[in-house]
């Protein structure tokens, strides 16, 4: 029996979804089976900004180590546990939210960690 459009549809999104595990130690990025662990000690910086899609914007956070860059938005699964903890392990309060936000259909990069003088 041949699979229907929908259930291929299915198929490929549980492939390309992206996921965030989150704990006390730190996230866990899973994304088209690639799995990256990051310490919350690891982290170097952390940007926050929007992507234009057409008719929404998409918020996004850009964690810096010295292995490169993670990048997840707010689509993931988990994102708002991610603020959570954000603010649990290392302060970062929710305020910077309004910055990104505003304008629309603007990039609004910021770095939200650490805190820039004068922010």
């Amino acid at each position: 029996m041949k699979n229907s459009l929908w259930q291929r549809y299915l198929r490929w999104r549980l492939r390309n979804v992206e996921i965030i595990g989150c704990d006390d130690d730190g996230l866990t990025h899973y994304f088209r089976k690639k799995v990256v662990r990051l310490r919350w000690d690891d982290i170097q910086k952390i940007h926050a900004f929007k992507r234009d899609l057409g008719t929404v914007d998409c918020i996004c956070l850009a964690f810096i180590t010295e292995n490169g860059i993670i990048e997840i938005s707010e689509d993931a699964r988990e994102f708002s546990n991610v603020l959570e903890k954000l603010e649990n392990h290392l302060g970062i309060t929710p305020e910077w939210m309004m910055t990104v936000m505003f304008p629309a259909f603007e990039t609004n990069l910021t770095q939200i960690y650490p805190a820039v003088d004068g922010s």
